[in-house]
């Protein structure tokens, strides 16, 4: 079910991956934007950074997965720097979101290749840690998506310290991935076809 939702005059909206529009999931949760002050408004943007690995750069010379960058804006126009993930509590909902905010349908964490570095700038610094989202639907604005920036993890000891094996990279889909009968994401795509197939997982029947 599709609902339309508006702001006041004077608001600003945070939208949902579909505009102004919110849904109910089949769980009973729900996925609505809301509507902020214009001073408290807050958005992201990501790149990704494939470095030296081609299979990262599909046909088109798209590039489709890599090393993830993040900034966030303002409503005024105001940007922050871009950024570093650090990979811990990372999961690959917030991996989906990352990708529905670059235009893929769907996406998952992959593990990170020192190639991945190839021409990445040196100034780049740790920006946000335990990302992570409840559904893969939401957009990193969402009450269903959770993240620390890394500064204030690391002064009130939330985790261990990020060191460059702990860099946060992704792949990206142009088609949502199978979800498997066992509960599970396809585990990979095998044949010259891409056909998706569905891992066994222990402990399910």
């Amino acid at each position: 079910m599709l609902l339309k939702f508006r702001c006041p005059e004077g608001k600003m909206m945070v939208e949902t991956f579909k505009g102004d529009w919110g849904w109910c999931r089949m769980d009973g949760s729900m996925e609505v934007p809301y509507c902020v002050e214009p001073e408290d408004y807050m958005n992201m943007e990501f790149e990704l950074h494939p470095g030296s690995i081609k299979k990262l750069v599909n046909k088109n010379e798209k590039v489709i997965g890599g090393i993830v960058k993040a900034s966030s804006y303002n409503s005024f126009g105001e940007k922050s720097e871009w950024s570093l993930g650090c990979d811990d509590y990372f999961n690959d909902e917030a991996a989906s979101s990352i990708c529905r905010h670059l235009g893929f349908m769907d996406g998952k964490r992959i593990p990170l290749h020192k190639k991945m570095f190839v021409d990445l700038e040196s100034t780049l610094q740790f920006g946000w840690t335990h990302v992570s989202c409840d559904y893969s639907d939401a957009t990193m604005m969402s009450p269903h998506c959770h993240a620390v920036e890394y500064k204030t993890a690391v002064e009130r000891m939330l985790g261990a310290v990020c060191f460059e094996t702990d860099v946060a990279a992704v792949e990206c889909y142009e088609q949502p991935a199978l979800q498997c009968r066992n509960g599970g994401r396809a585990a990979k795509k095998i044949g010259k076809n891409h056909m998706w197939s569905c891992g066994i997982q222990r402990g399910r029947v």
